[in-house]
């Protein structure tokens, strides 16, 4: 398998409005020097114990050679994982990695 192209940071879960989404900002690096990095069909998932549900995460970029971008993504809560104190919420986006969170819902 091919080293990424980006690097993922993850920055912290900014918050869990009252619609059940969590935003997560994270900072996606492009480390080549001469291709762009195209972020498209992020995954976004919900784990708790051995059930995972994946959902699409609406984000489109594209992040020059050698440059960085911040991005505000959001993963929506589905009703079973609301209020639970081990859930992982995580996400991986193509040719950069995944990043995933622990805590409480």
């Amino acid at each position: 398998m091919p080293d990424n192209q980006g690097t993922i940071t993850y920055h912290g879960l900014v918050e869990i409005n009252k619609h059940h989404d969590a935003r997560i900002k994270v900072t996606v690096h492009n480390k080549s020097k001469d291709a762009n990095l195209h972020i498209k069909d992020v995954v976004g998932y919900v784990q708790v114990g051995k059930h995972r549900l994946d959902q699409t995460v609406d984000c489109h970029k594209r992040v020059e050679p050698r440059k960085s971008i911040h991005l505000d993504l959001v993963v929506h809560l589905p009703e079973h994982v609301r209020g639970v104190s081990n859930a992982r919420i995580g996400l991986i986006i193509p040719n950069c990695g995944h990043v995933t969170i622990t805590g409480q819902t």
